[in-house]
């Protein structure tokens, strides 16, 4: 019994500091996650590199330009050639662009960019399932906190209980197995108010780690739920084609896999190359360096070269991008399949949940109305303590049960948010 009472003890000096701690909601957990969370900022981070990736540069369409310098010295008595010893110094520029290239160069441009897109779309779609997990851990610590206000309110009951049949056995209106009885149902709750405050404190551990805070930092949950007014399934299901992360990944990898074919296929055709360079020049007798008196070469030049055969490699590589390309087309096909599935169950699951938690608040109202003519009559001796007891239990179970209901609902909503694209991202990632 001593242990019950400690438990106990512990828990009234926890209850003693909950209005003085921080009081959080989610959305202000979103708000700290979408600054803190770790995972949140290497996706940001690869959100930056997939920008700076997706350049003209990294398509090597640019014209190609370099410069060039240096001092040679030579030493040589062969016949034929200039005799004795001789420095040339030389400086040049050297300027290279493809005007054509069966306009791989184009395809490649844009594969480029739809890398870049992907990158982007990997950021967010990682950023929104950690939003999800922000969403899970703080629903479940609301429901362990309301859970543990649940425990505490029926041990308080059960003591209640206790000191009555403490008293009428006292004067001799009751007998020794009822206070027995109340005892059993304090030691009864008291197990569940310690298993309940475990249960708080771990899930308000597992929310600041995700949130990249202090572990042990205290705070209480807001336990109001507002359920927001959801679309019809055909607008959901048209929201999320256009806006869920993972199917334009799926488009995007269908667009890549077109201009890898067009690429392949280009490598059979005509290059035209523009080349053009100036260069400086000047020889002087022995040691003599310097940069006076130069001779300039200019040249320019035009570069047709036309792929005849090369082992069958290019017609290899044209006829694996072509089936690369039907691959990412059927891919992208169940992709979306799978989306469509997926939207459906969410919003199956969601309203499946509200309806539930519809019944289980009328069965709360049920078993509170139960509790309230039981305690009346048990208060007149009208019905005996296990009545009373199974009254007590009654109301318990419906109460948990009921914001069980209440936090997989908006667990659900959530959920179902996430899969049409409407979770809320940091808009630095957003492509719109």
């Amino acid at each position: 019994m001593k242990k019950f009472i400690f438990g106990f003890g512990l828990f009234l000096i926890f209850h003693s500091t909950v209005a003085a701690q921080q009081k959080l909601n989610l959305s202000k957990a979103i708000s700290i996650a979408l600054k803190e969370n770790m995972q949140i900022s290497v996706a940001k981070n690869s959100a930056e590199i997939a920008r700076n990736t997706a350049s003209a540069a990294k398509a090597e369409i640019l014209p190609r330009f370099s410069v060039s310098g240096g001092v040679n010295y030579t030493d040589s008595d062969a016949p034929g050639v200039i005799s004795g010893t001789y420095t040339t110094s030389s400086v040049g520029a050297n300027i290279s662009y493809t005007i054509f290239d069966g306009m791989g160069n184009i395809y490649r441009l844009k594969k480029v960019l739809s890398t870049g897109r992907i990158g982007l779309l990997e950021a967010r779609k990682n950023i929104e399932n950690t939003i999800l997990l922000v969403g899970q851990a703080y629903y479940q610590a609301a429901s362990s906190f309301e859970g543990l206000n649940i425990a505490v309110e029926a041990l308080q009951i059960s003591k209640e209980r206790l000191k009555r049949a403490e008293e009428k056995n006292v004067y001799g209106s009751g007998t020794s197995i009822d206070v027995l009885s109340a005892n059993v149902a304090v030691n009864t709750d008291s197990v569940n108010v310690v298993n309940s405050i475990f249960l708080w404190n771990q899930a308000r551990r597992n929310l600041n780690e995700l949130l990249n805070r202090e572990i042990k930092l205290q705070f209480t949950v807001d336990t109001t739920v507002t359920f927001l007014k959801i679309e019809n399934l055909e607008n959901l299901l048209f929201k999320a084609e256009k806006e869920n992360a993972e199917y334009l990944i799926a488009i995007e990898q269908k667009k890549q896999a077109k201009y890898s074919k067009i690429s392949a296929f280009s490598q059979m055709l005509p290059r035209f190359d523009l080349t053009g360079s100036v260069g400086y020049s000047r020889t002087g007798q022995n040691n003599s360096i310097g940069f006076d008196n130069m001779s300039k070469t200019i040249r320019a030049g035009l570069n047709v070269s036309l792929p005849v055969f090369n082992g069958g490699q290019m017609r290899i590589a044209f006829q694996n991008s072509k089936l690369l390309a039907e691959n990412q087309s059927i891919l992208e096909k169940l992709s979306k399949r799978r989306l469509e599935r997926s939207v459906i169950n969410a919003y199956e699951a969601y309203k499946n949940s509200r309806l539930l938690l519809k019944l289980e608040t009328q069965n709360l109202k049920a078993a509170e109305l139960n509790f309230k003519r039981t305690y009346d009559l048990y208060q007149l001796g009208q019905v005996t303590t296990t009545q009373f007891r199974e009254a007590q239990l009654n109301l318990i179970k419906s109460k948990n049960v009921l914001q069980t209901s209440k936090y997989s609902a908006k667990i659900n909503e959530l959920k179902l948010k996430q899969i049409t694209g409407d979770i809320i991202i940091d808009n630095k990632i957003s492509l719109k």
